[in-house]
């Protein structure tokens, strides 16, 4: 007896109406997931930056704790870009320095930001590498600070805020304000509406 095959058993292929509707349904998951994806990213990257802030700020703290001194001695409570790079090769400790002389390391909790130049500390190559950048988690600007920095020059644990992008104000108990400006390099919205429409990035060592 000749056997009939069940149509259960027939093999069928996806229809174009089906394949172009799985494909939107994919496309508006894509869309739906992209930003919401985009913004946890972000905010990993800030909390990156908020831990640099902090292990900076504890690196300084410690320094002046064991010299009595801070680690570079500015013009101005406001350090220079030049004059951030030379407090961290301080910082980092090494042979015949002004400031460290016993040699220890003191940053050696924020990164080595070498290789994609974001987060962290940039070295030179060669023999005696130095740190020659310092940056946050954000695409580097040309000419622009990633990160800034004061220092209590007199000596009386007040640093006066003097950013115009932030509130002028006497700033107590502090050795070293540090900050960043976030990705936009501006300081972040200060209105109740402005806050609820954006993701704040900046980052600072003070209230």
């Amino acid at each position: 007896m000749q056997k009939i095959s069940s149509p259960t058993h027939l093999r069928r292929g996806f229809s174009l109406v089906e394949i172009l509707v799985v494909i939107a349904i994919i496309a508006v998951l894509a869309a739906i997931a992209y930003p919401v994806a985009n913004k946890m990213i972000k905010k990993g990257q800030i909390e990156k930056n908020r831990g640099i802030v902090m292990s900076l700020e504890m690196a300084i703290d410690q320094f002046y704790d064991e010299y009595g001194y801070y680690p570079f001695e500015p013009s101005t409570d406001q350090l220079t870009d030049q004059e951030t790079i030379d407090m961290l090769n301080e910082l980092h400790g090494g042979d015949n320095l002004a400031y460290n002389t016993k040699g220890k390391n003191y940053i050696s909790s924020i990164p080595d930001a070498s290789k994609n130049k974001r987060g962290g500390l940039v070295w030179s190559g060669g023999a005696n590498p130095q740190i020659e950048a310092f940056r946050h988690t954000f695409t580097p600007v040309a000419g622009k600070s990633d990160f800034y920095i004061m220092l209590d020059s007199d000596y009386d644990e007040q640093i006066s805020v003097t950013d115009t992008d932030y509130t002028a104000k006497d700033i107590k108990g502090k050795r070293a304000l540090i900050w960043s400006k976030g990705e936009d390099l501006v300081r972040d919205a200060i209105t109740p509406t402005e806050k609820n429409q954006a993701l704040l990035d900046d980052v600072k060592n003070w209230e």
